[in-house]
């Protein structure tokens, strides 16, 4: 199982170890059911972990504006699985883990008891 939780300000939280060619970081990234992309480092995390620049991809916002960024080739372990990803730098306080990375995960949040989880899904 993939250790996740709520945080102090009740914020669904993953942990995760994300890794670059330079070395890797555990990061405590923000659940975010309305990122369709798998991953968003703050850039000064990713900049230490010698990410790989894959290319760049436009990005639409919360308020629906169009951005374009930078993407990273990285790789992820949740739990005991590790995979290689997609990776967005931005100006930002915290990760984000996006449905895409999740898409072969059960995710469970219970907002009333505060418990989050995440568990790989077995094909139908």
């Amino acid at each position: 199982m993939v250790q996740s939780y709520f945080d102090n300000s009740g914020h669904p939280k993953i942990k995760a170890i994300v890794s670059g060619s330079w070395g890797q970081a555990e990061i405590e990234a923000l659940i975010d059911t309305g990122f369709d992309g798998e991953i968003t480092l703050p850039s000064v995390i990713g900049v230490r972990l010698g990410l790989e620049l894959t290319g760049i991809e436009d990005f639409e916002l919360a308020d629906g504006s169009i951005g374009e960024g930078f993407v990273f080739s990285g790789q992820v372990t949740l739990g005991e699985r590790s995979q290689k990803v997609d990776i967005a730098l931005a100006d930002i306080d915290e990760a984000l883990i996006g449905t895409r990375l999740l898409s072969n995960y059960q995710l469970t949040i219970d907002f009333v008891n505060r418990t989050v989880e995440i568990k790989e899904s077995q094909p139908k």
